[in-house]
């Protein structure tokens, strides 16, 4: 068994190495963004400059 393993080894087969490509890859298409993607988009944006104060504050007034 220990044969079988470091002949395995020693004839595997090695990986091309991706630095080496001909042809670099073409650029990215710009994502357009859905409606929902970009309103979600604002919301996030909005509550992380609200912090956490004010969360706390409409947390509790949620609570009564």
């Amino acid at each position: 068994m220990l044969k079988k393993m470091a002949q395995y080894y020693k004839n595997q087969p090695s990986v091309p190495d991706v630095n080496k490509t001909e042809n670099p890859p073409a650029p990215a298409e710009p994502h357009v963004l859905s409606q929902f993607d970009k309103l979600r988009k604002t919301l996030l944006t909005d509550d992380a400059e609200e912090g956490w104060a004010s969360k706390l504050h409409c947390y509790l007034n949620t609570m009564e």
